[in-house]
């Protein structure tokens, strides 16, 4: 394919896709980037009157958000060559991996696009801790309540590990499955988008081999995102383990873990699988990382951004709300909003609010035809009651107060349910002298007490 040819496909798919063709400054982004020259270069070649910064700032980015969308995985100016060749020529992919290593500041990620990590805040640590973990071809999995920031953590190693020559990562996958794939669908797809070939029907057994032989042939990172929706319908007793439709994924996690030799896995969830902590903690290649929050100096930058007000009552709207990224960012804009960014008018009100993505979710949680069971959404009351005077609860507590009613069957069971809201991140354990305490944030909290959907005094009167 030569840039004529790249120039004609490119405008082909801005007529379907904008309903009309390439500017002549979309062409100049366009040379720039095959000819891989510079941007001033390029517009003295097409002899049009341009400035740099129109084209690296207006110009280009619209060709490479319209190819993305187009392809299905990031395309920018420094490796759309590469992409165009393997989506509209077939090359195969060993071919594309040859024509990046000439290039090794070049990562394809292919399937989906990060998340825009340009408003990243904090969790540095982690960031080095899991580019190390990748480095040794350590397995990672990324748990923690909504709005965390476990997609955006993902997002920023993989931003890091493609800026890095050094890290060898031949290709990125980034695959969202939050919609539920089926495990052969999946399997399916990666590899159509890697070039293997594989039969009509495959089984799901014969499309791992493939995958674990190439990714045992080739350095890649995949990255799973929104994992929890493998265990969305799980009942109480198995909350560790895989809903049904989704139970083939268990042993291809494993054999990920296992079997796939240079190459690495990153997972994110808000639900922490028992498979997971086995292969931690029997010594596999398999790393936990828990989101808790953001340490204050990085939730402050949220605020600073946004020009508040009364920097000596930030720390209680952080702690408020655990350090959630989400929520910060959401109250930041509300105190700037309707508060005029006095945070101290804000906290005078003592007003929760829930940010709409999370509303979704405990609406989900709690309703009626979800997997939570009236003893867990009892148990939860029962916690929520207790922090109207205590700031966590211990275990003993809990029982104190739950232990006489009639679905109570033993401590046994009822460290089982505490367990399994602790790992759907709907209760937080925190340690106090070596002691396990329990809490729900203030959100939850508020939640559970408004109940705006009736969802909880439903489950709570089936207990009493």
């Amino acid at each position: 394919m030569n840039l004529e040819q790249a120039l004609t496909s490119i405008n082909k798919i801005s007529q379907a896709r904008r309903g009309k063709e390439l500017t002549p400054g979309e062409r100049i982004a366009v040379l720039a980037a095959w000819e891989k020259i510079g941007y001033e270069e390029a517009i003295k070649l097409y002899r049009e009157n341009f400035s740099p910064n129109y084209i690296s700032c207006r110009a280009g980015p619209g060709v490479w958000k319209l190819l993305s969308k187009e392809f299905g995985c990031r395309v920018t100016k420094t490796h759309l060559k590469t992409v165009l060749e393997n989506m509209l020529q077939d090359t195969s992919l060993t071919e594309q991996i040859q024509a990046n290593s000439a290039n090794p500041d070049s990562v394809p990620i292919l399937f989906g696009v990060p998340p825009d990590t340009g408003n990243f805040v904090g969790y540095r640590s982690q960031v080095q801790h899991c580019i190390r973990l990748l480095r040794d071809h350590r397995n990672i999995f990324i748990d923690g309540p909504q709005g965390i920031g476990k997609t955006a953590l993902a997002a920023r190693i993989v931003e890091r590990v493609m800026s890095k020559t050094n890290e060898s990562i031949e290709i990125c996958i980034w695959k969202s499955i939050r919609y539920g794939p089926l495990l052969d669908e999946l399997l399916a797809d990666l590899a159509d988008m890697l070039g293997i070939p594989f039969g009509t029907g495959s089984s799901v057994n014969k499309l791992q081999n493939l995958l674990i032989r190439f990714f045992r042939k080739h350095r890649c990172l995949l990255v799973l995102d929104g994992a929890e929706i493998l265990q969305q319908d799980q009942q109480q007793s198995a909350w560790d383990y895989y809903s049904e439709p989704y139970t083939d994924y268990g042993p291809f996690f494993r054999r990920l873990v296992n079997d796939q030799g240079n190459s690495s896995l990153i997972v994110t969830s808000r639900t922490r699988f028992l498979d997971w902590s086995d292969l931690h903690e029997s010594g596999n290649a398999a790393e936990i990382i828990r989101l808790e929050g953001l340490a204050q100096d990085d939730a402050e930058t949220i605020f600073e951004e946004q020009s508040l007000k009364d920097r000596h009552c930030w720390p209680a709207l952080i702690n408020k709300y655990h350090g959630n990224p989400l929520m910060l960012k959401v109250i930041a804009k509300r105190v700037r909003t309707i508060y005029g960014g006095s945070t101290a008018d804000f906290l005078r009100v003592q007003s929760t609010i829930i940010a709409d993505p999370l509303l979704l979710t405990l609406n989900h949680e709690f309703s009626p035809s979800s997997s939570m069971s009236e003893f867990e959404c009892f148990a939860m009351k029962i916690l929520a009651d207790l922090m109207k005077e205590h700031d966590s609860v211990s275990y003993e507590e809990i029982l104190q107060n739950i232990e006489s009613h009639s679905l109570f069957r033993s401590t046994d069971g009822l460290l089982r349910t505490v367990s399994s809201l602790v790992n759907r991140s709907l209760i937080e354990e925190t340690k106090v002298e070596r002691k396990s305490k329990f809490r729900l944030s203030s959100v939850i909290r508020k939640y559970i007490e408004q109940d705006p959907q009736g969802f909880v005094g439903q489950k709570v009167q089936s207990v009493a």
